[in-house]
This record gives C-alpha cells, sequence and structure tokens, in this order.
C-alpha cells in the first residue's frame, strides 16, 4: 500500500489524464488486472531439414497495435511509436511471409495475432503452389517443371518465424466476446495514439522445446511425429491374401492443414471424404451384397497426407514389407500401450491389412475435391477425371467413369447438371495432382483415377488456410456432390463385377450426403453423428492430423471409423453394445449406433515413412530423412492474456522505488535488530 501512494504522488497526472478513457472500457476488460483469451497458436514443426512455424523461448508482451490494410504494415515502422514492443492486431488474410518479414525487420515486434476476416479474400492458401511436390510421384521433375495446382500459395505453412503468433475465429460465444474486448483494447490504445500510458498490451506463453531438427528433438525427446491413424474398410470380412480376388481401392484424403492448426476445418478437402463415404452407404443397400462379387471393393481414408502423403505411403509400405510379430500377447507394453493389440511388437492395433495383397490392386478411385463449395453452386457442375499416364488400362477406367447426370436436391431451384470427364486432352496431360494415388504408383504401374471438381488448378480458392471453413456451400453444392456419389457408386459395382440391371438400380441418399457434408463441414454435432456415438462437443472440428500416439485418435478418423463400421457389417448381434462380444477387446467385433456388429473396419498407423519407431521402447528415430520426417514440438501450457500496462519508465521507477523501499527496509531491520540487542540485553 505504501509502494502504491508513494507512486500516485509521483505520477498523479500520468494517470488521470487516462481516467476519463479508462472508464469507458466494458466491465469484462477491467474486471481483473489479467484477462484471458481463448485463442490458438501457431506451433513448430520439424523435419530433417530444419523447423518451420513459430517459436519462443521466453515470454513475450507487447502494446496492442492495430493494423487493417497492407499501407499499414508498410507504414508501421514510422508510425508505431518508438521504445516500445508491439503485439500487431491484423486481419487473417494479411498474414504472409512477406508480411511477417517486413513487421520482423521493424525490431519493434513481440508478437501477432490474427483475427478472421469478416468478409472473405479472393483466394487465401498458406501451402505451396505445388503442394507435397518434393514427396510425390513426381518429386524427380525440376520445380521449373512441375504443374501448379495451387496458384493462390504463399508457403506461409513454411515460414521460420521467431515470434509467438496467435488467432481467433469467431466460431463460438466465447471467441466472438474475446473478439469484441481485444477491439476495445485496441480501440482504447489507438485514442491514445500508442504513447499515453497506460496501454493495453498482451502477453504471451508459447515456449516450443524443440530445436534444430527431427532428429535432433526425437533424440531430446522433445517432439512427436505428425500423424494419427487412418481408416480402411471393406464389405468382404473374409478377404484374404490369397484369395486371388482384383481389388478395387476406392480412396480420400482425411486431413487438411491451415497455419493456425485449430483452424484447419478443410471442408473443401472433407468433400473427398463425404462422397468416398456416401459411395459406401448407397453399396451397402445393393441385394445380394458387395462381399459376393468377382472383385473385393476396399474404401480407405488416408490421414496426414499434407505432411509427405504420410498415411497413403505408410500404409503401401506396410503392404509390402512382410510382417512378422514377435509378441501377440496382446498385454500393453510401454511401446504399445493397447489392450487387446492384435501385436504389440511390433505394435498393431490391428493385423488385418496383410489380408490385402498389393499386386491384387486392379484399379485406384480417388475422390478429391467434389462439388465446388469455394464457389458459387450454380446449375452446371464439371468434374474432372485425372491420370498419371494416358494408356489403354487408364483410358478404360476413364471411360468406365465417364457420366452425366442431373440432379435435383430439396430446396434447390434447378436441377444441376454434373459431368463427369477426363481432365486430359489429345495434346496435354497435366498428369495427376497430389493425391494418395500416388504412394501406390511409386511401387507399381496400377489403373489410376483421381475424380475432382477442377481440370488444371484447385477449385478451392483456400486450399491449406483458415477459411475453407464450409460457410458457402449451398443446395447446388449438394446436388452436385451427390451426382458424383451416384454415378461413381453404380460405375463402381460395374467395374467390381455387377450386372447392368443391378447397377442401375442403385440409388444414392441425397439427403443422407447433405446432412453428412454438413456433418463434417459445419456442425460436428449434427444428429446423425451423435447415432454413432456420443458427441464431441462445439461445431466446427479441426482436420489437422496431430500427432501419432498409439493410443489416441482423434475425432475425424473416428467418425469415419464408425460410419464405414456401421455400413460394411456383416454380422448384427442381437441386442446392445453390452453384448460379450463387444466388451472383449480381441474381439472383431465393434460398438456403433448401440449395436455390435462385425466389420473389417480398421484403424492403421498414419506418420512419415521416415520415421520409425523403437519396438522396446516406443520412442521414433529418423531412420531415412529423404523421406517424410515431420515432428511437432512439444510445448507447455500456451497463453495469452491482455493486461494494462504502465510505460516502461513508469515501471522502471517502480522497480527503482521497490527496491529504495526493500533496501531500506532491510537496512532498518538491521539497524532496529543491533539497537534493541544493545539496549535490551538479557542474561
Amino acid at each position: 500500500m505504501l509502494l502504491q501512494l508513494l507512486l500516485l504522488a509521483v505520477f498523479p497526472a500520468c494517470i488521470s489524464a487516462q481516467q476519463s478513457s479508462a472508464r469507458q472500457q466494458n466491465i469484462y476488460l477491467e474486471s481483473a488486472i489479467f484477462q484471458g483469451v481463448p485463442a490458438s497458436g501457431c506451433t513448430r514443426l520439424l523435419t530433417s531439414q530444419g523447423s518451420v512455424g513459430c517459436s519462443d523461448t521466453k515470454s513475450s508482451t507487447g502494446v496492442l497495435y492495430r493494423i487493417t490494410t497492407a499501407a499499414d504494415i508498410q507504414n508501421f515502422a514510422g508510425s508505431a511509436p518508438s521504445g516500445a514492443s508491439y503485439t500487431v492486431v491484423m486481419p487473417m488474410s494479411l498474414l504472409s511471409p512477406d508480411s511477417i518479414g517486413s513487421l520482423q525487420g521493424t525490431g519493434k515486434v513481440a508478437a501477432m495475432f490474427v483475427i478472421k476476416d469478416s468478409v472473405l479474400p479472393d483466394a487465401y492458401s498458406t501451402d505451396a503452389q505445388c503442394p507435397n511436390c518434393n514427396f510425390g510421384l513426381y518429386a524427380n521433375v525440376s520445380a521449373s517443371d512441375r504443374h501448379l495446382w495451387n496458384p493462390p500459395g504463399n508457403r506461409l505453412a513454411f515460414a521460420d518465424v521467431r515470434f509467438p503468433i496467435f488467432g481467433l475465429y469467431p466460431s463460438n460465444p466465447l471467441s466472438i466476446q474475446s473478439i469484441g474486448t481485444i477491439n476495445e483494447a485496441l480501440d482504447f490504445n489507438a485514442n491514445s495514439g500508442y504513447k499515453g500510458y497506460p496501454l493495453y498490451s498482451m502477453e504471451f506463453d508459447a515456449l516450443m522445446w524443440s530445436a534444430i531438427n527431427s532428429e535432433t528433438c526425437l533424440r531430446r525427446g522433445w517432439c512427436q511425429p505428425v500423424g494419427g491413424y487412418s481408416v480402411w474398410s471393406t464389405f468382404s470380412t473374409n478377404m484374404t491374401a490369397s484369395d486371388k480376388k482384383p481389388i478395387i481401392l476406392v480412396s480420400s484424403k482425411l486431413d487438411s492443414s491451415a497455419f493456425i492448426h485449430d483452424f484447419a476445418y478443410g471442408a473443401a478437402q472433407r468433400t473427398g471424404m463425404v462422397a468416398m463415404l456416401g459411395v459406401a452407404e448407397a453399396l451397402s443397400r445393393v441385394v445380394g451384397g458387395m462381399a459376393s462379387l468377382p472383385k473385393t471393393v476396399i474404401f480407405s481414408a488416408f490421414n496426414a497426407e499434407s505432411w509427405s502423403f504420410a498415411g497413403s505411403q505408410r500404409f503401401v509400405a506396410d503392404l509390402t514389407t512382410p510382417f512378422t510379430c514377435k509378441d501377440a500377447s496382446g498385454n500393453p507394453s510401454a511401446a504399445c500401450p493397447l489392450r487387446g493389440a492384435a501385436c504389440t511388437s511390433p505394435c498393431r492395433a490391428s493385423t488385418n491389412y496383410t489380408n490385402i495383397a498389393f499386386d491384387q490392386i486392379e484399379s485406384i478411385i480417388e475422390f478429391d475435391t467434389i462439388g465446388g463449395l469455394t464457389r458459387p453452386g450454380g446449375t452446371s457442375s464439371p468434374h474432372f477425371l485425372h491420370v498419371d499416364t494416358v494408356n489403354a488400362q487408364t483410358s478404360n477406367l476413364v471411360n468406365a467413369l465417364r457420366d452425366q447426370v442431373s440432379v435435383t436436391f430439396a430446396g434447390g431451384s434447378a436441377p444441376v447438371s454434373v459431368s463427369l470427364d477426363a481432365a486430359f486432352s489429345a495434346t496435354a496431360n497435366n498428369r495427376l495432382p497430389p493425391s494418395s494415388a500416388m504412394a501406390f504408383l511409386a511401387k507399381r504401374n496400377i489403373p489410376a483415377v483421381v475424380i475432382s471438381d477442377y481440370q488444371a488448378q484447385f477449385s478451392n480458392r483456400f486450399h491449406n488456410s483458415e477459411f475453407d471453413d464450409g460457410s458457402q456451400w449451398n443446395t447446388n453444392n449438394v446436388a452436385s456432390l451427390c451426382g458424383v456419389v451416384n454415378s461413381t457408386a453404380r460405375n463402381i459395382h460395374l467395374l467390381a463385377g455387377g450386372s447392368a440391371a443391378e447397377s442401375a438400380s442403385i440409388s444414392v441418399n441425397c439427403t443422407l450426403v447433405g446432412e453428412l457434408l454438413d456433418c463434417f463441414t459445419r456442425n460436428i454435432s449434427c444428429s446423425y453423428l451423435q447415432q454413432l456415438r456420443s458427441p464431441f462437443g462445439g461445431q466446427l472440428m479441426t482436420g489437422y492430423s496431430s500427432v501419432f500416439q498409439p493410443a489416441s485418435v482423434t475425432p475425424l478418423p473416428q467418425y469415419t471409423f464408425l460410419a464405414l463400421l456401421n455400413w460394411t457389417a456383416s454380422a448384427r448381434t442381437p441386442g446392445n453394445c453390452s453384448n460379450p462380444l463387444c466388451q472383449d477387446p480381441t474381439s472383431p467385433y465393434n460398438c456403433v449406433a448401440n449395436q455390435c456388429v462385425l466389420s473389417m473396419t480398421q484403424y492403421h498407423q498414419a506418420y512419415g515413412t521416415g520415421l520409425a519407431m523403437d519396438e522396446s521402447t516406443g520412442a521414433f528415430r529418423v531412420v531415412d530423412p529423404s523421406k517424410g520426417t515431420w515432428t511437432e514440438s512439444t510445448w507447455g501450457n500456451l497463453r495469452v492474456r491482455i493486461f494494462k500496462a504502465q510505460s516502461l519508465v513508469y515501471q522502471g521507477l517502480q522497480l527503482g522505488l521497490g527496491l529504495v523501499l526493500t533496501l531500506g527496509t532491510g537496512g532498518l531491520t538491521w539497524y532496529l535488530k543491533g539497537y534493541f540487542r544493545s539496549h535490551f540485553k538479557t542474561d
């Protein structure tokens, strides 16, 4: 109290000058010394070549400073008063390697805070213009000759930033309130000309422990592999590697990314997964069952594809490498904390993938972005069939999938004409876009087609960015998606050996397709997914794969697993999930929609093929630096707080006066102790 009174005596004018403005601040901002902000941060990732992303070695603090335009960035060096460090707050669309470099070069920036724009930019992507091209089928093609599928890509995802960058996405009442609080604090500072203290500041705790590269941080135990679990499924419960049945692989990507991983909603990228699920559901209603056909259809959703095609490359590597289980006890261990694992060493939750004969894969049909979600849904919706090489086999597959249909979805104003045609011409072929099929073709020449809603460049204007949030699609986009699913489901049935009459009778449930699109892009708490299991809560769900942990599965693969489990089930037991078959961790039965079912639906590990796990300890190491070695740094508690700070001079005087009082109190105490000892000495 004495210190406070002394400071008020020294600085009465400094404090009173701000009192009238301070009274205008809202109760939320003024109710405590520190106000927490529920923000998400940019994290640090590493490879064998180095590190990218954001990091900080200490707590960072900066006066809140508003930037709204590109011109503000250029003017920041001259307009921001000297003698202070700043937290620059700006729209997410202004965030780029150039803007970060410009602001960092001023020497005045302690941190950055971004807020999603209320108006979408024309295009924005934090990925490369040729995503994952260093790890795909065309890795040996020179950079100048690579096809640029993603022209808006600014490579922000691969920037090396040495200060914290956090952000807010207005997805719930708390984040909206926090954005309002930040704006009021910015108004307060702007009205003071960023000079008249006290000023609102933002403090960040964003310590990332990792350093140098993946090899170093894994050795120190400071990072984990980027990855998770992929999902695959088939109607053919009795499939074996020796049954000689040709295999049709129907695949999609599972994950997406963004500069701030929590905002990697990846709506457009999930349309491929929704299309794959829609085909699976339609074929589940085939009379007589798909398992009885001459060919086996396998569905797959590969995770961590944004990170060197980790999911598909890991799957192919495991399919083509002889497997020997050294410990099938099913007992958890340090390296395999899974109860009832099919193999404890090496750790495998399931070994049923060994029933897939890689040489029997006859064709691959992969869904990329479908339905044009980031462009207005119109009455014409062209889709394209991409191939690696135009030859007799790929041409036959393309011809089998070519189609033109007209679809009207409930609520749509007019029928949507949906077409599927070759992406290539007689004189030009851009070959395959970045896709999971590349991992298979790198091992063997397999006819493969990637179906997409673009021909030469991504239709998704916001590929791997925070703006791909599913906010723009309408009923015409659903009709387009449903048309592709309906046509492809019929043609897959034909390719698998079904009769023309049976194939023609297949009808996709467009209402379900629309509901799945809504569930996976707008409302993860939707009623359909709640039927499969209890909801995770919230509405939007990040598509970032997270890190690989043997005993942990993130929500997106979980829901994909449950949907496929439900539709490909070959047997359902009476009663609910209390059935003993569903209580036994070693049983092939699983619980879904409160039923105990038998299905060949499995998880599969997904992490870079340049990494390997020690079978005894569970620790990872780099085994091939030329392949995917993405890891994510571990960190402490990430925290963002707003508080009202005094000037550096004021803080210095506080410190100085505090030291004087401390030393004076210590000296007085020492004197009084000596005085009393000499004057009141007793025997």
